[in-house]
């Protein structure tokens, strides 16, 4: 999430200032998370973080001063984006589902070590950022000022759309088992698609699939450091539908 691509995050809640970014310290004991608390990409990273226990040190990236595109960050991350997730004096890993990868790894904790089951995992990953992202910000990115306004025939077709793709998701993953995939504990893949679906609440009137308000649920319950987690994401959606 970048406020140069999103010029209209103005309307960001405010957060902590002894979170926000600064240069990473030379020799680091620990990891250190970037983050954008309103974007549901780091909200999946923020709350694995946390329930694996992985402790990786937070650091909010204020995009209305541009701590992004800072000579250090670009240096750090070329790409300028967040979640960020700095290993090491020179290594650091961007993409939310690289970082939930590399938690599960690090922690042994919502990735299978079983190759069919963490294929499966990864499939579903792969079926977020392929299928069900895009049509979620297709909708969902107007009406949370991340895009330019849609016309209301547009919205009417890409919210039709987004039903179809949250009931194609409950068709394959959530076929048996509490969580997607089957399986009887939550995954990263869990994380990361329940933080896609975090945005799809900004489009009034949305139809979900009774799977997947049921899944959500489940999944709310079986992971509670998700409310505090979420809570910055899901204020600033629920502020944007009520403006509708």
């Amino acid at each position: 999430l970048d406020l140069v691509r999103y010029p209209e995050l103005k309307t960001l809640p405010p957060t902590n200032p002894s979170s926000q970014a600064t240069l990473p310290r030379a020799n680091m004991s620990k990891p250190i998370l970037f983050k954008c608390d309103v974007s549901a990409n780091s909200v999946s990273t923020i709350a694995f973080n946390a329930y694996s226990e992985m402790k990786c040190e937070e650091k909010f990236v204020d995009l209305l001063k541009g701590e992004s595109r800072t000579k250090e960050f670009i240096a750090m991350n070329p790409m300028h984006v967040c979640p960020t997730l700095k290993l090491s004096d020179d290594v650091a890993v961007w993409e939310s589902n690289a970082i939930l990868r590399y938690m599960g790894n690090a922690t042994k904790k919502g990735y299978p070590a079983d190759l069919v089951q963490r294929a499966k995992v990864d499939m579903i990953l792969d079926y977020r950022q392929c299928g069900l992202y895009p049509a979620v910000s297709k909708v969902a990115y107007p009406l949370l000022g991340f895009a330019g306004a849609a016309t209301a025939e547009e919205t009417k077709k890409n919210k039709e759309a987004l039903e179809v793709e949250i009931k194609n998701c409950a068709d394959a993953f959530l076929k048996e088992g509490k969580f997607l995939g089957g399986n009887a504990e939550p995954t990263i893949a869990d994380f990361s698609i329940v933080s896609a679906l975090e945005f799809a609440k900004v489009v009034k009137g949305i139809k979900i699939d009774s799977r997947v308000t049921e899944y959500l649920e489940r999944f709310y319950k079986a992971v509670p450091v998700w409310a505090k987690s979420a809570g910055i994401c899901q204020g600033y959606v629920k502020g944007q539908l009520e403006k509708q």
